[in-house]
């Protein structure tokens, strides 16, 4: 089932404008740390028409390593992981473990939720 529109969007991971829309080639940025750096946008929401709606971002690196795999980190990492870009558990999983960081920093901080609160500490910044 694909995503209504507007739900995620790549964004850069740093500097980007609020409304713009990027291709994910516009949005990826390469850094000195030897990784492409992305944006990843995530509007959450109770239901399409229920406010307000929360945006958050979280930061992807990516990188290939010299043997030819996906190297991928989450804003939250230090330590990156292989990701086989072609093995759909593998893709899925990845996706729901950022999902469950939202969930957990949330279910933690539920006071946070529409304010506009920014932190590294959780990896990614609610917008």
């Amino acid at each position: 089932m694909a995503s209504p529109k507007g739900i995620s969007a790549f964004v850069p991971a740093k500097d980007a404008e609020p409304e713009k829309q990027y291709t994910p080639l516009d949005a990826i940025q390469f850094d000195s740390d030897g990784y492409w750096h992305l944006g990843w946008r995530i509007t959450l929401f109770e239901s399409p028409n229920t406010f307000p709606h929360q945006r958050v971002l979280v930061t992807l690196a990516l990188r290939e390593s010299e043997d030819g795999r996906v190297m991928v980190k989450r804003g939250w990492e230090k330590e990156a992981q292989e990701l086989d870009l072609n093995n759909e558990g593998q893709c899925q999983t990845f996706y729901d473990s950022v999902i469950e960081r939202i969930k957990e920093y949330y279910g933690r901080n539920p006071q946070d939720v529409g304010n506009g609160f920014r932190s590294s500490k959780i990896g990614f910044q609610v917008l």
